[in-house]
């Protein structure tokens, strides 16, 4: 979902929410290759208030899981941060993938934590082994498969 600067507070309490082009259908072909989750920095909300958020925008059945920093008691750059989410869904972080688009928060912080991780930019710049990136939600995908994503 866009954030929207003039708006503060919990996302599902603003005027209006927005899905950025392209999110709801590639993550609707995501969902029949593997489960998908949310993880989020965002201090003033909980899962709940995510969840009613991504409602409103239509997004909600697309996530299987949501996880905040509040109940992570942690925030993403932190290896720590991804350690609980990987721990809280059984998986090991060779068996994840990032999508993000803070390339410091998102990607350099998922990488360190030994994840794979797409990087959403304008510029497209690839940043190496472990690591592609995409110039919107349409290319997504691709870069995934180019990382090893697992097949339908």
């Amino acid at each position: 979902m866009r954030v929207l600067p003039d708006y503060s507070g919990p996302m599902h309490l603003w005027p209006s929410v927005e899905v950025v082009v392209g999110a709801a259908e590639t993550l609707e072909r995501l969902r029949s290759r593997a489960r998908i989750a949310l993880v989020t920095n965002a201090l003033d909300s909980d899962e709940r208030a995510v969840r009613r958020a991504l409602g409103r925008a239509g997004l909600e059945p697309l996530f299987d899981h949501v996880f905040c920093a509040r109940s992570l008691d942690s925030r993403k750059p932190s290896a720590e941060f991804f350690a609980r989410a990987l721990d809280r869904l059984e998986i090991r972080a060779d068996q994840a993938y990032v999508i993000g688009d803070d390339l410091e928060v998102d990607i350099n912080g998922a990488r360190a934590a030994g994840l794979r991780a797409v990087w959403l930019n304008a510029s497209n710049v690839a940043l190496g082994t472990g690591c592609a990136s995409a110039t919107g939600w349409a290319d997504v995908e691709a870069a995934l498969d180019s990382l090893g994503f697992p097949a339908a």
